[in-house]
């Protein structure tokens, strides 16, 4: 058997189309408008549902954020509430001159 190095070889010249016909059913391209539309749909409405999430994630932060300053607040005013009744302890004791 011999095998020319050209014998499987198409060149533009050789390779020519004339009209292609496609028969496609009017009522398969329908239902695929249709599909594409409840897809789109459905894209439309996961990207509702992720924003929707980003707001409650950025929101829940925000209000973390408000609660711990809020903590630190309060234990501000506590340790100050203390030291103001140990001064106020001191004063009374040297005032008294003992222990109480």
């Amino acid at each position: 058997m011999n095998l020319t190095p050209d014998c499987c070889e198409v060149t533009a010249d050789t390779l020519t189309f004339g009209e292609i016909k496609l028969e496609i059913p009017v009522k398969g391209i329908t239902t695929h408008e249709e599909e594409m539309q409840l897809a789109n749909h459905r894209v439309d409405r996961v990207q509702e549902l992720v924003s929707e999430q980003e707001w409650k994630v950025n929101h829940t932060a925000e209000k973390e954020k408000s609660l711990l300053s809020m903590n630190r607040t309060l234990d501000f005013v506590l340790v100050l509430r203390i030291c103001v009744a140990v001064a106020a302890y001191v004063v009374v004791v040297e005032i008294a001159g003992t222990e109480l």
